[in-house]
């Protein structure tokens, strides 16, 4: 071997592999963005064609044909399908193939299946927008970019949102600082919206709840859409306004409920973080109320008049309809010291 070779490998451990590695993880972060999990239709339909072909031609097998004159001595058992075997036991085998058959073919239809009906996504407003950046930091999947203004106002950026990136979470809408429902001499459209779900739309839900007052402090509750704990808080008649994610409420609307007066507590029911469906929901609600991250909570407004009621979607035994009574029963009391991480489980 000549010292070329020794060469190359030094090379390859030294240098060729860590910038390897650095370029996976940057395609990794990168890809993160933008997740495609499924394929081309043709492919997925190549792949299923080929594996049905190989599985003919090369069965997978358990054990040997039986040979009832000889005793087996070890059975070699797939563990993978062991879980079925009880069944046969319980129904017939006929109903355990009907059941494996259909299992088997809705995965296969899976990916075939039409999508579900997007939400809209988001639209900017050139007359609003005055380029702050803001939707662009804080949108998790890099659907809002900052390009140059392109209607001639004297601003250098204006948001562009990229429609096959959006999944409508409306976090940019929770970003931008036009936002805020306290906007009476015009009308309220912000940098940047929701067309399923405007801020407009937002501040007359607001007004048009009935907080039932019955001697105690009233409360409006903010949930995340299909949460759980927002339909069961829904059932018992509490007032309830749905948002796609936290992340979606600006804190000029949590101002605006408490400043005029439409409740004296805000409960802000959302995904615990780190569960957030949204990835940075919760984390960018949290940084907003406890005035770490623009735009924040004006001074003004009492910080224990608001709770944040964190709960995992997966596996949470706290009672939303509990948590909703006891921050309207601090209220009420006006000496009380309110705990709200203890309240809401992490504050």
């Amino acid at each position: 071997l000549s010292d070329r070779f020794f060469t190359l490998m030094a090379f390859m451990h030294l240098i060729g592999l860590p910038v390897f590695l650095v370029f996976g993880i940057w395609l990794h972060v990168f890809r993160l963005n933008s997740p495609n999990v499924n394929p081309p239709r043709r492919m997925m339909a190549a792949s299923l064609l080929c594996l049905l072909l190989l599985s003919a031609l090369l069965p997978a097998v358990s054990h040997d044909k039986a040979d009832l004159s000889l005793t087996p001595q070890a059975l070699n058992l797939d563990w993978y399908y062991l879980h079925v075997y009880p069944l046969i036991q319980i129904w017939s085998p006929g109903w355990v193939w009907v059941l494996l058959v259909g299992v088997s073919t809705l995965i296969v239809a899976a990916p075939w299946l039409p999508p579900g009906r997007k939400m809209p996504v988001a639209v900017v407003s050139l007359d609003n927008c005055n380029g702050c950046k803001r939707c662009a930091d804080d949108c998790p999947f890099g659907a809002v970019q900052m390009m140059p203004r392109s209607d001639g106002q004297s601003y250098t950026h204006e948001a562009v949102v990229d429609a096959d990136m959006c999944i409508s979470c409306g976090i940019c809408v929770g970003a931008c600082p036009t936002a805020t429902p306290f906007r009476t001499r015009s009308d309220l459209v912000p940098g940047i919206d929701m067309p399923g779900q405007p801020v407009a739309q937002l501040r007359d839900t607001i007004r048009g709840l009935a907080v039932a007052r019955e001697g105690v402090p009233g409360v409006i509750t903010f949930g995340c859409r299909g949460n759980r704990s927002t339909n069961e808080l829904r059932s018992a008649g509490k007032a309830i306004v749905e948002v796609s994610c936290m992340g979606q409420l600006p804190p000029s609307v949590v101002d605006y409920v408490l400043s005029r007066k439409h409740a004296e507590g805000v409960l802000l029911l959302g995904c615990e973080n780190g569960d957030c469906n949204y990835r940075l929901g919760a984390m960018w609600t949290e940084q907003r109320i406890g005035r770490k991250r623009d735009p924040q909570l004006r001074r003004r407004i009492d910080a224990s008049k608001i709770a944040l009621g964190w709960q995992s979607p997966w596996c949470d035994t706290r009672n939303a309809l509990e948590m909703h009574e006891q921050f309207r029963n601090t209220l009420a009391d006006e000496n009380s010291v309110v705990d709200h991480t203890a309240l809401a489980g992490k504050s």
